[in-house]
């Protein structure tokens, strides 16, 4: 394990997500980072939650307030097993899964959270979902990690998105 660090140089680090952050992963990744390296942690993990359902839990207010006093020099989400449905719209609408507008929309929401909690170049970590059972969920799942991976990594080439 490395040194931690001296109180003058430690990173501030904010890890936000579903139930991964809030569970198991997160408390691993934020026992790492603080007690291995020494780094100030903030987390905030919330089960059966994602981008695809402000109306049941907003993560860009969520987000928001927990950059209030809390300035970070990097941040990790984690999302994607709970947004593998449809998308609430507000007033009654939804896109559905399989719809051909739900990347876009989907998308918009993954850009408007990176520019919310990592503006300015701050380095963002947006860990994809594991392999998921079942098969059906695990296909929609990877389809989520390779819309967010072609939003946060420009020009890398990636297959078209097709949902199933």
């Amino acid at each position: 394990p490395a040194e931690p660090a001296e109180p003058a140089t430690r990173k501030k680090i904010l890890i936000l997500g579903d139930s991964m952050i809030a569970g198991g992963l997160g408390l691993y990744l934020e026992n790492g980072l603080r007690k291995v390296h020494g780094h100030e942690v903030q987390r905030k993990g919330k089960s059966s939650t994602g981008l695809a359902r402000p109306d049941f839990f907003s993560w860009q207010k969520e987000a928001a307030a927990q950059l209030e006093g809390f300035t970070p020099d990097a941040v990790i989400v984690m999302f994607g097993g709970n947004d593998v449905q449809g998308l609430y719209m507000g007033k009654g609408q939804w896109i559905t899964w399989p719809e051909p507008e739900w990347p876009a929309e989907y998308a918009r929401r993954v850009n408007a959270f990176a520019d919310l909690v990592a503006p300015d170049g701050r380095p963002l970590f947006w860990i994809g979902m594991p392999v998921m059972r079942p098969e059906k969920f695990h296909v929609r799942v990877q389809r989520v990690n390779l819309l967010w991976k072609m939003l946060l990594l420009p020009g890398v080439l990636l297959p078209p998105l097709v949902l199933v």
